[in-house]
């Protein structure tokens, strides 16, 4: 799995095993009482729940559901091993993640789709010999089709680390652009606000295969680390109306040590689907996905609207740590 807080304006990058925590006790549930998000694998009821994506090297992530359809827990086993998970529990709704981190402040638009996520976090580290507080608020916004357009980030931290303090505040947008039904390119931009920069441009070709119920395909959205987790389950809208072939990354970062670029590729192909038209299986960078369902979903019931979470958020890793691992977290993570 890929959803962490990994430094907010980094937008959870890397695997859930990196997500970390604040020992906080408090139970902290905010004004909502959701059911939480009933809908299919694609956005929209296909009356199938997706159950698990299993990758030929020995990763299976596995989707578990409640009676009523809501999503229950979402588990991560690697050779036969489970190392990763996210629990949501309701009345009151609240996601919990494997090292007791919480999600904060988690709300959804009338389709079931997320629009807000924020975090508070205070984390000290008495042997590394720093501390930081700060908080964070990202906001995710959709079209007509249900296609997700943006994703905007802004936050503030303070602390203490090699015997300076810092502060500062940070902003980060990512934008999505559609073309007759497919996404044809991701923007990314950070500004960290002391003349540190990373942009991201992730640019798409199709190949003529018909994606039925526009299934969220493993690895086109790398822009977020969380979209492996949330968006097979329809928590991030609909996505392409055909099968992804290629993409190309172009990463650019600057910094006071000068502008270094990065490029990578990616493919798909040997696209394959259920008698429903559901996805199956396909090869993605050489490697062999296959998903497969629970067909005797009952009626999808649509998320209700305004829905709130509000419990203790994950810490992420301070300041100087996560720019330290900024170059190389996006390397270390790719399949």
């Amino acid at each position: 799995m890929k959803t962490k807080f990994y430094f907010l304006p980094i937008l959870l990058l890397g695997g859930l095993s990196l997500f970390t925590a604040c020992s906080d006790d408090d139970d902290e549930n905010g004004g909502g009482q959701p059911s939480g998000p009933v809908i299919g694998p694609s956005g929209t009821n296909s009356g199938a729940r997706l159950t698990s994506i299993s990758a030929d090297w020995g990763k299976t992530t596995y989707f578990q559901y409640n009676e009523d359809g809501t999503i229950k827990r979402i588990s991560e086993e690697e050779d036969g091993e489970e190392d990763d998970w996210i629990a949501m529990t309701y009345n009151p709704f609240r996601i919990e993640t494997k090292d007791n981190g919480f999600l904060k402040n988690v709300s959804f638009n009338d389709d079931g789709y997320l629009t807000h996520l924020a975090i508070e976090y205070s984390e000290s580290d008495e042997e590394e010999g720093w501390s930081e507080t700060g908080k964070g608020d990202m906001k995710l916004t959709y079209n007509s089709n249900g296609n997700l357009t943006k994703i905007t980030v802004t936050g503030s931290y303070s602390g203490k680390g090699d015997g300076e303090s810092f502060s500062g505040e940070y902003t980060g947008s990512i934008t999505y652009s559609w073309i007759e039904g497919n996404l044809a390119k991701i923007q990314s931009t950070y500004d960290f606000g002391d003349g540190e920069l990373s942009t991201e441009t992730y640019e798409f070709e199709y190949s003529d295969e018909v994606n039925k119920i526009q299934q969220y395909i493993i690895g086109v959205d790398d822009a977020t680390g969380f979209s492996e987790d949330f968006a097979p389950i329809g928590w991030l809208g609909k996505w392409s109306k055909n099968y992804p072939s290629s993409c190309t990354e172009l990463k650019v970062e600057k910094d006071d040590e000068g502008k270094k670029t990065y490029t990578w590729t990616r493919s798909w192909s040997n696209f394959s689907t259920t008698s429903d038209g559901l996805l199956s299986g396909f090869n993605y960078n050489g490697n062999r996905y296959t998903y497969t369902y629970d067909n005797t979903a009952p009626t999808a019931k649509k998320a209700a609207a305004k829905q709130t979470l509000n419990n203790n958020a994950p810490s992420p890793r301070t300041k100087k740590m996560s720019r330290r691992h900024l170059r190389h977290a996006r390397m270390l993570n790719r399949k």
